[in-house]
């Protein structure tokens, strides 16, 4: 299980994130650092950046939202290797996330040119814990920030790092100042921004989110990762993972993600923002939900009554099937996210009668879900069962079956 995430009940989970402001010359409030922690403990340790960074974008953006956390500030973010070349997705809202480039990522002529692109997009870039030398210099040309750890140089390498750096339209940020006399000499060099505990300790932050099965997660990484995983192969495998859909369709409509149109289908999705966009966002949702899940026999419920809603739908043609098996699939979300479903549907991306179907179970989508509901918990036992319920059913639990094999996990 993932350090950071810690078990509250069944199928929550604790996620915890650190705030840290930095300040401008006249000691305001100019910009915040989001930075991972395991727990309730200082400072982060963890074996994997990408993962890291995962999840305080998640966090911030998907959990919290933005601008809940810094307003409208510039909110600093650790991009690694993978965020910055494009393998894994970065937050849409530009024009708030300064990107900081790590000290340890190999400086290469293809990292400047990226970070060129990245800045022409309307990113800003932050190099961390820079050091002058000949390798980093071509970071200077992109960078919109410079910060400087002024505990790890001598006050000789600092006044040498300030006159070299001045003349570059980079802004100067003095970072981990401690004292009162380093405060003093930061301000006689001229910085333009200040960070460390002379001002403010990072902010422990925290909150709640649903758990995923472990392996079934992993599975599902490895899955969206097939380049031969075609649309149809791409929405079977998110929406076959209802908290998943959930989580994913909330970003694809958050304000972040700069979406035009409200999203009400993993389909759509597809559709509108494209296979890669959907698979990385995915795989960044995952990246931040490993740990311990809910029983398998949820999922499997799941499956059995949105294949079962949709045969029973198909008489219907007004709407689309897909309605019908979204509101099968989604009619576990409560006790996948142990909230009551009322509460589920105030977040749910659809439309009135989606959320009438699940919450209340009214409407014809909400009426089928009935006589899904009412077959499953009486097995068909009474003499009056309706022959094609009954025939739906079947075929829906040999579909469920197969889609589970074909997902590698026990039905």
């Amino acid at each position: 299980m993932l350090g950071h995430l810690s078990r509250t009940g069944r199928g929550v989970q604790t996620f915890y994130l650190a705030r840290q402001p930095i300040y401008d010359s006249g000691l305001r409030v100019a910009g915040y650092e989001l930075l991972f922690r395991n727990g309730q403990v200082e400072g982060a340790h963890f074996l994997n950046g990408d993962q890291a960074t995962s999840e305080v974008i998640t966090s911030s953006v998907v959990d919290i939202g933005l601008n809940n956390l810094v307003g409208t500030h510039p909110a600093f973010i650790n991009a690694t290797q993978s965020f910055l070349n494009g393998d894994l997705p970065l937050p849409e809202l530009k024009g708030q996330i300064v990107l900081e480039v790590l000290e340890d990522i190999e400086v290469t002529e293809g990292l400047v040119a990226r970070l060129g692109e990245l800045s022409r997009a309307g990113y800003r870039v932050a190099l961390d814990d820079f050091v002058l030398e000949p390798r980093a210099e071509p970071l200077l040309e992109v960078a919109d920030y410079v910060k400087l750890d002024v505990c790890a140089l001598t006050r000789e390498a600092l006044i040498d790092h300030v006159e070299r750096i001045r003349p570059h339209r980079a802004r100067l940020i003095a970072e981990k100042v401690e004292t009162h006399e380093m405060m003093a000499l930061c301000q006689e060099l001229g910085f333009d921004m200040y960070q460390g505990f002379f001002f403010c300790k990072p902010r422990l932050i925290s909150g709640k989110r649903p758990e995923a099965n472990r392996l079934a997660v992993l599975q599902l990484i490895t899955r969206l990762q097939d380049p031969e995983a075609g649309m149809d192969e791409l929405e079977r495998l998110v929406t076959c993972d209802p908290a998943l859909s959930y989580r994913l369709l909330k970003y694809i409509n958050s304000a972040y993600c700069g979406v035009p149109v409200e999203v009400t289908s993993i389909r759509q999705a597809l559709v509108l923002v494209g296979t890669n966009l959907v698979r990385s966002w995915a795989t960044l949702l995952l990246l931040s939900r490993l740990s311990d899940g809910k029983p398998s026999e949820l999922i499997v419920t799941a499956l059995v009554r949105a294949r079962m809603a949709e045969l029973l739908g198909e008489s219907d043609t007004s709407r689309e099937n897909n309605q019908y098996f979204t509101v099968g699939l989604l009619s576990v979300l409560d006790a996948l996210l142990d909230l009551d479903m009322e509460d589920v549907v105030k977040e749910l991306p659809f439309d009135a009668e989606v959320c009438a179907a699940l919450a209340g179970r009214t409407g014809p989508l909400g009426t089928t879900l009935s006589r899904v509901i009412d077959y499953e918990q009486d097995l068909g036992a009474r003499d009056d069962a309706d022959p094609a319920v009954a025939e739906a059913y079947l075929k829906a639990l040999a579909w469920a079956d197969e889609t589970q094999q074909a997902l590698g996990s026990p039905a």
